[in-house]
């Protein structure tokens, strides 16, 4: 990064999160994780720099940095992202990205929302349980009657559904989740 803290205009070597993680990896029998968040929110390949290299799949797994460095990408090292499918303001990754990840969908359930419930150490009210898989339920209908194969890429997640209250739960639907059916799937 460029250091303009002086008169003259120096970069110097910024160690980030991900070259930090490969290190601590490389020097441990341990497995280490990386997950970044809404991974499309940014531009990956600028994020990355050139360590996107080293998740090309059947490449070596080691390149030499600009600095000189050496980066190698050891075998106990993995890299999560996920991503907000729903969020139309943003760019989907492009091929070149694409293709150095496995893509795996997951998708809000019923079963799901029931476990988040039941794992509450909170004493939610068990109708305040039954009340949100009803509503769950009836989305889940709406979009499966409303919806193209696209729009399910936008069905609401469970944390539309948790609350600790009815009264809660009740202003989630009114203010959160109809909004989000009128503005995806034209329903008013």
């Amino acid at each position: 990064r460029p250091d303009t803290k002086s008169d003259q205009l120096v970069f110097n070597e910024n160690i980030g999160p991900f070259i930090k993680c490969v290190e601590n990896a490389k020097r441990s029998d341990k497995g280490y994780l990386l997950i970044i968040d809404e991974i499309n929110r940014g531009d990956l390949a600028k994020i990355l720099g050139e360590a996107i290299f080293l998740l090309e799949p059947g490449q070596k797994r080691k390149i030499t940095l600009r600095s000189g460095k050496v980066l190698e990408m050891p075998d106990n090292f993995y890299l999560i992202g996920t991503m907000n499918t729903a969020d139309r303001t943003i760019a989907m990754l492009d091929f070149a990205i694409r293709r150095r990840f496995s893509f795996i969908n997951i998708w809000p359930s019923a079963k799901q929302l029931e476990k988040i419930y039941d794992s509450n150490d909170s004493q939610v009210d068990s109708s305040v349980k039954e009340k949100a898989l009803e509503y769950y339920n009836k989305i889940q209908n709406i979009f499966f009657n409303y919806a193209t194969d696209d729009d399910l890429n936008i069905q609401p997640g469970h944390t539309y559904f948790i609350a600790n209250t009815e009264d809660e739960l009740k202003n989630k639907m009114k203010y959160e989740v109809a909004p989000l059916l009128k503005e995806y799937l034209a329903i008013g």
